[in-house]
């Protein structure tokens, strides 16, 4: 933890590592520690100075992987069925959401808003694609990846807005709003000259702005890309590590 200029381990949980994945606005921070030979994975809380250990669903790993203000955290755990199943830890209790979502050996929930609307994906089987889903009031919606495979929710910000990537071997970065799915590429206008791609939206926030990994004149490239207030609506992208883009139309700033 990085705070008032001084960094801060939390600690490993008594185990041999640790790391930390999200916090919230009130300081608590969910994270996963485990020991060297991955024979055991553990879910963590720190709140006021103290790590805790959040439980399992029966197996031998857990990993949070968000947490919104309330203090529910969401990730996926090991159940006793040996299977890999999103959960819902609040209250000091964990429960697997995995059959709200499908009957698949595998869901991992990713992120959680404070409405607590939550995003992430499933496989039916090991080798099978994964399919993104969000699920709103106990109501679970899939995303129509355009006859893709593939799709994968990254984050949900306030507004039940997702970002994640969707696609075939490549895969390409998304945003699903009021029930439609559309690609980011396929939003920009003006000038895009080299930008061939935008592959991985990884997280938005409550203001439209989506950060990721695109590709620019054949590198990998950040980009972050952001909502212009217009009739209709259009983003706007820049270059380089910064880019600006919007939710119907796109267009590039500052080519470099």
């Amino acid at each position: 933890l990085y705070k008032n200029g001084q960094m801060i381990g939390l600690g490993t949980n008594k185990l041999d590592y640790s790391y930390a994945t999200d916090i919230n606005d009130n300081g608590q921070i969910v994270g996963v520690s485990g020991t060297g030979n991955g024979s055991l994975t553990k879910g963590f809380l720190y709140q006021n100075g103290v790590m805790s250990d959040i439980g399992s669903l029966g197996g031998v790993y857990t990993n949070p992987e968000s947490i919104n203000n309330s203090g529910q955290v969401v990730g996926y755990s090991q159940n006793s069925k040996r299977g890999t199943e999103a959960f819902l830890f609040e209250n000091g209790k964990m429960t697997g959401i995995g059959s709200l979502v499908s009957n698949a050996n595998d869901s991992r929930a990713k992120s959680i808003n404070e409405d607590g609307s939550i995003a992430g994906s499933t496989q039916e089987y090991y080798y099978s694609p994964r399919q993104g889903f969000l699920i709103q009031n106990n109501q679970v919606s899939d995303f129509d990846s355009h006859n893709y495979p593939f799709s994968m929710a990254y984050d949900i910000n306030n507004l039940n807005e997702v970002v994640g990537i969707s696609g075939n071997s490549i895969p390409e970065a998304f945003v699903y709003k009021d029930g439609k799915l559309n690609f980011l590429y396929s939003l920009l206008i003006g000038d895009v000259t080299g930008w061939t791609e935008l592959r991985y939206a990884n997280a938005i926030n409550d203001k439209g702005q989506i950060v990721g990994m695109g590709i620019f004149n054949g590198l990998e490239r950040a980009f972050l890309l952001t909502e212009i207030p217009t009739a209709p609506t259009i983003w706007l992208i820049g270059s380089g590590l910064i880019a600006f883009l919007g939710i119907r139309k796109l267009k590039f700033l500052n080519n470099m």
